[in-house]
């Protein structure tokens, strides 16, 4: 084993009571320590005097101040600038910038030492002026809501005269989520410049403003189809018999039914069915903007008309061929489908013919056609081919 000679055990023996010592004084003696804070609140305490002429703090950044504290290293480690309270007054304001001395009342434990005694506070004159109010509706509810009419339509602001002249309303919006009925409303209000954004440093003479709001009126009414053409004797229904309106009361107390754009009458009884739109009247709110019409089938009717054979008529005849060189029957069966009709059809109202422009002498079978001066659906002609002999 190795042995430690003298000088080895001196200097051993020189570290551990060095460490020893050291020790002793860190946990026996407090030194003493200096360390600075920074932004510490600043109060002015002779506000009265600047309300007395008027005139309010008005300035980009916060009253602050920084401080040296010294003392114990102790004591100084446990204070924060929540443990200082540093004032200040403004002995004879005016507006623009005034000189501000500071005080602090802190702990007697260390002392302090402000990094400057000063500090620059601007003042400007405090003044008042009239702002409208502005209360909007959000745009979910506008289908809903007819007017939100504040109590004031005007309410007094004051403030430093830089941000005072920046205001151009005060703003609010109501709440209307889950009513039906005319009801009031306390809004708060917002101080807005021109170009929609807060403005700050603004008293309210009144933080809210109550609001009467009217909810819009509603109500069933029936469709009213506006055909292009006479649709007497047709039975059409819609996919919906009414149809709930909203507007101001008393655009809505004066609609009765809501019109169709124009139908198409031909193209209705052709389709069967024809969606067309609703003609809304202006401020007049609808969920629905449309409905299909349908034509009944049960209203087309079918009539049988019995036409002598002698009144078809030749037409075209250039080889003065008679309607008795056809083999017919004495009296032709026609058939007419139209919708149902207070006029009765008769044998006057259809014309039947055969065309003999296309007379070819080895031709002996010819269509027999129809005219005819009503609305029909279809016509069929028992028989409709003419033999000729």
């Amino acid at each position: 084993m190795m042995k430690l000679n003298s000088n080895t055990k001196v200097k051993i023996i020189s570290l551990l009571s060095a460490i020893a010592l050291w020790m002793y004084v860190i946990a026996i003696v407090d030194p003493e320590d200096t360390r600075i804070i920074e932004d510490i609140p600043v109060t002015l305490t002779n506000t009265e005097r600047m309300d007395a002429k008027d005139l309010v703090v008005y300035q980009d950044e916060p009253l602050t101040c920084s401080m040296y504290i010294s003392g114990k290293l102790s004591n100084v480690k446990s204070i924060t600038k929540d443990d200082i309270q540093v004032y200040g007054e403004i002995s004879d304001p005016i507006e623009g910038k005034n000189v501000v001395y500071l005080k602090a009342n802190m702990s007697d434990r260390v002392s302090h030492e402000f990094s400057s005694s000063t500090i620059i506070v601007n003042l400007e004159k405090k003044i008042y002026k009239d702002i409208p109010v502005k209360i909007d509706i959000p745009k979910e509810y506008t289908n809903t809501v007819e007017s939100a009419v504040p109590e004031k339509e005007s309410i007094e602001i004051s403030g430093p005269r830089e941000q005072v002249s920046r205001v151009s309303y005060l703003y609010g919006e109501i709440n209307p989520e889950g009513k039906k009925d005319n009801y009031k409303e306390n809004v708060k209000l917002t101080a807005i410049d021109k170009d929609g954004k807060e403005v700050e440093d603004i008293e309210l003479g009144s933080k809210y403003v109550s609001v009467q709001v009217k909810m819009l009126s509603s109500k069933k009414v029936s469709i009213n189809p506006v055909f292009n053409s006479d649709a007497s004797g047709i039975n059409y229904s819609f996919d919906e018999n009414s149809i709930e309106i909203k507007g101001k009361s008393d655009k809505i107390s004066e609609i009765e039914s809501i019109n169709t754009e124009e139908i198409d009458l031909e193209k209705l009884k052709n389709d069967g069915s024809l969606k067309v739109a609703l003609n809304i009247p202006e401020g007049i709110i609808s969920e629905k903007k449309d409905v299909t019409v349908f034509v009944n089938k049960e209203s087309i009717t079918e009539e049988t008309i019995n036409i002598n054979k002698s009144d078809i008529q030749l037409r075209n005849n250039q080889q003065n061929i008679s309607i008795s060189d056809f083999n017919l029957p004495d009296e032709i069966e026609v058939v007419v489908s139209r919708y149902e009709n207070v006029n009765k059809l008769t044998a006057e109202d259809i014309e039947l013919y055969i065309d003999l422009s296309n007379y070819d002498e080895n031709t002996k079978e010819y269509k027999i056609e129809y005219s005819v001066n009503l609305d029909v659906e279809s016509v069929e002609i028992k028989p409709d081919v003419a033999v000729l002999t």
